[in-house]
């Protein structure tokens, strides 16, 4: 039986890799240099949970960059190379996070341009990385609430903080490669046309007409108008290449439920849209009855943009950066020293 749902190709290209080794050359440093001075100069808990969700959600976005360019539609390599990409964003971080913790929290002073030296050595060495992440673990670099953070906790902290830029990055990256591809027209599916519609009584049983084929329901279900404001579900309809005709459509759905804030004139709303189904096949016939039929019954959609899927995080708890100071600087001398 025929899946209703896309599914990729799992073809991968030549440029695709090129474009992620050129991407990740560039991007990667500048990442690694904006994610380690920001988190150490804004010493803030939930700014900082932030700050590393950005990092892995930067990484994603160049990466998809390289996915869509390269029109890659393996999900699963797109997966590793995302995580490989991560590894090595994490371990550049570490090469500019040890000069900086030698510099400003254990008092040896260090110009910006010995810093960029000792970078450098520890990116050259990764013994001596290891080494220096071991030393800063064992006598910290950061208090929480007065308590110098090292050992065990300290180690769950840098764990924690690879898996959130590894899985934000996966996040973005994999979503573009499971976007639907027409092979025969050699091009990226685009979003066409979005409506709003009432959720029907019994949405199961709705969507088990949709994956066996029949979109009667929902086509007939469309004339019924937008009642409910609060909670409805989006239509998104995916086109394929104006040059193909022959090609299905696939739709998404999501149920979106509106969260109201304040009360009278201050009173503010935010559309919150989970996804309850995605990329599922229509043919071109049925999803243009649908959008007749909506526009018909007087529907409009919501802009995308007032969509919001994320977390909100509030700034929190302040960190102090002071520890002892071990000596852990690099064993070559920075141009200045000549």
């Amino acid at each position: 039986m025929t899946t209703p749902y896309y599914k990729p190709s799992g073809r991968i290209t030549f440029n695709f890799f090129l474009l992620y080794v050129l991407l990740m050359l560039v991007s990667i440093p500048v990442l690694s240099f904006a994610y380690t001075y920001l988190v150490h100069y804004i010493p803030f808990i939930y700014a900082n949970v932030i700050i590393t969700v950005c990092c892995g959600l930067a990484l994603g976005f160049i990466v998809s960059l390289t996915v869509k360019k390269g029109k890659a539609r393996n999900p699963a390599i797109v997966a590793i190379l995302t995580i490989v990409a991560a590894c090595v964003l994490y371990y550049v971080q570490w090469s500019v996070y040890i000069p900086l913790v030698v510099s400003e929290v254990y008092g040896f002073s260090m110009t910006f341009g010995e810093r960029l030296w000792e970078t450098l050595y520890y990116f050259i060495y990764p013994d001596e990385t290891f080494e220096a992440a071991m030393i800063i673990n064992e006598y910290g670099a950061w208090t929480l609430n007065e308590v110098e953070i090292t050992g065990v906790f300290l180690l769950i902290i840098w764990i924690a903080e690879f898996i959130i830029i590894a899985v934000a990055a996966v996040v973005i990256s994999r979503s573009q490669a499971v976007h639907p591809y027409c092979e025969e027209a050699d091009g990226w599916y685009a979003a066409g046309e979005t409506v709003d519609i009432d959720i029907p009584a019994d949405l199961d049983a709705m969507k088990a007409e949709l994956e066996s084929g029949d979109f009667t329901g929902l086509i007939q279900h469309a004339l019924n108008g937008f009642n409910d404001e609060d909670n409805y579900m989006r239509l998104t309809f995916h086109k394929p290449p104006e040059s193909i005709s022959s090609e299905p459509y696939y739709m998404n759905i999501d149920k979106c439920t509106v969260e109201k804030t304040g009360k009278g004139k201050r009173q503010k709303s935010k559309v919150k849209a989970g996804n309850y189904l995605q990329f599922i096949m229509i043919d071109a016939k049925s999803a243009d009855e649908i959008i007749e039929n909506a526009v018909a019954a007087g529907i409009a959609a919501v802009p995308d943009d007032s969509i919001d899927s994320g977390n909100i995080y509030d700034s929190g708890n302040g960190m102090s950066m002071d520890a002892a100071a071990p000596d852990i600087t690099g064993s070559v001398e920075s141009p200045e020293d000549e």
